[in-house]
């Protein structure tokens, strides 16, 4: 098992966002652009995205790890930009499965209401409906299915594939699925555990959200406060899926390196 999944390097990835100074001012200015993108489609939450990648970019040169000033608007917008464009190509797929899914539910079932004033007096036509209907169904639930699985198999290697892209600067290494599949391969438990925190991480946001559902106030002041919650998991899974990546390149044999690898990360 490498040290970037250790009990010290995970503890340091939780604690580290409370040790940065003026942090609340950095909680803050994030936690409003997050408010923003509510409102606002895209652009603010293109600035959050390009947090994340210098987040990550500094858990991959093993920089000291605080959370870094919300001054690099261009870079940021940058960087953020280019993860939105690998995210998209990763999760699109599925997101674009499960949209015609929709679509073509909602045509067929407009359809069926559309002839359904002829149905008491025409069996063809009550059979047509009956059919419009059952498709109509069986599109939804195939589109959810194919679209969730989709949607699946993008999203395991794209921490991955952006930490690639941020090793490198470039948004094509990305895509350079034999480098960064060389690295997964390198450590695919470390990467699984990975996977696993931020997953269990989002599961207690769920938990925690469902139990204050229950009492008004406390879902209004839940809702508020998944906006900074929000902002720290992504902090805290950019520097444990960066940090992975940096110890996991260095057991990538060299003659496995292709010739575009970045020699960033020392032993």
């Amino acid at each position: 098992m490498i040290d970037s999944i250790s009990s010290p390097s995970l503890r340091a990835a939780f604690k580290f966002p409370f040790e940065t100074k003026n942090w609340i001012l950095q909680f803050v200015i994030g936690t409003a652009l997050i408010f923003a993108g509510m409102v606002i489609p895209i652009i603010p939450i293109i600035f959050v995205y390009g947090y994340f990648a210098e987040v990550m970019r500094r858990a991959i040169t093993d920089d000291a790890m605080t959370l870094p000033a919300w001054d690099n608007w261009g870079q940021l917008f940058k960087d953020g930009l280019r993860c939105f464009g690998v995210g998209a190509v990763y999760l699109g797929p599925g997101i674009l499965v499960t949209i015609i899914g929709f679509f073509a539910y909602f045509v067929m079932l407009i359809a069926s209401i559309a002839i359904s004033p002829d149905s008491a007096y025409d069996s063809t036509t009550s059979g047509l409906i009956g059919l419009l209907s059952l498709g109509a169904m069986g599109v939804l639930f195939l589109s959810m299915f194919v679209g969730t699985l989709l949607l699946i198999v993008g999203a395991i290697p794209l921490p991955a594939a952006i930490a690639n892209f941020i090793a490198h600067d470039k948004f094509s290494a990305a895509f350079h699925v034999r480098e960064w599949g060389a690295i997964l391969k390198a450590d695919k438990w470390g990467y699984f555990i990975a996977w696993l925190i931020y997953l269990g991480l989002i599961a207690m946001l769920y938990i925690g959200f469902m139990l204050a559902y229950f009492t008004f106030f406390l879902c209004c002041f839940f809702y508020l406060a998944a906006f900074p919650i929000g902002l720290y998991l992504m902090m805290v899974s950019a520097t444990i899926f960066g940090q992975y990546y940096r110890e996991s390149a260095k057991l990538v044999p060299v003659d496995s390196k292709t010739t575009d690898t970045v020699n960033l990360i020392s032993s």
